[in-house]
């Protein structure tokens, strides 16, 4: 778990945390960007914020899940701007 990628560059933003996810994760913890958590530790961290949670993919591997600033969010900007990237499903913690 660390502060989500996206962080540098909305530097106003406010501060979410996100979970990092397999070879991500070690990366991370690597750069000593993130530390390692429980499944109930990262369960708990998300379920403080009130922002939308994505969960990101690439390649077919999921690899981080994020509370997003919608205002702030590459995924959201790119929607607004007509690419189909987020796919919104009605699951919420």
């Amino acid at each position: 778990m660390g502060e989500r990628v996206c962080k540098t560059l909305h530097q106003r933003s406010k501060p979410t945390m996100s979970i990092f996810l397999d070879e991500l994760a070690d990366a991370m913890v690597a750069a000593g960007k993130a530390n390692y958590v429980t499944k109930i530790q990262a369960h708990t961290e998300l379920k403080k914020y009130r922002q939308p949670i994505i969960l990101s993919k690439v390649s077919d591997n999921f690899v981080e899940i994020c509370c997003t600033i919608p205002e702030d969010c590459i995924f959201w900007n790119m929607e607004r701007k007509g690419f189909k990237v987020v796919s919104k499903r009605g699951r919420y913690l």
